[in-house]
């Protein structure tokens, strides 16, 4: 004799998106294990500071570049038994206040230190329109 579970077809349903949702998120976890740079960033009054933790690469191996207003810090290390994760890549998008032209950036000691300047504020232009 069968005995059959006979419970509404929703809990199953719940039950199914339960699973799903737990062996995906399982699976994302499992696939990368590597260790990833610590990223600190905070506001001041004039600038924004960004603080990222690249231990074992030196400043020869870090590339830092803007493109519209999209902060990319990039590191490859030649000599990857050196560097807990031989390649590292970050992309941050900017605040509209930023002046991109004055961005600097200071490597020391494996910790990149980029201090964004903040734009002067200014006014909302008005402008009146003629009717024609």
């Amino acid at each position: 004799m069968t005995l059959m579970n006979r419970t509404s077809p929703s809990a199953g349903l719940f039950r199914n998106f339960d699973r799903l949702f737990e062996d995906a998120f399982t699976a994302l976890n499992a696939c990368d294990t590597r260790p990833r740079p610590e990223i600190f960033h905070y506001t001041r009054d004039e600038d924004y500071v960004l603080r990222v933790e690249l231990p074992g690469f030196r400043k020869e191996d870090v590339q830092l570049s803007v493109e519209k207003d999209i902060l990319t810090v990039k590191a490859e290390a030649e000599d990857a038994a050196s560097v807990p994760q031989a390649n590292f890549e970050r992309s941050f998008t900017l605040p509209d206040d930023v002046e991109q032209e004055r961005i600097t950036a200071n490597f020391k000691d494996g910790i990149l230190t980029l201090t964004l300047p903040k734009t002067e504020p200014t006014e909302p232009k008005v402008r009146t329109i003629e009717i024609l």
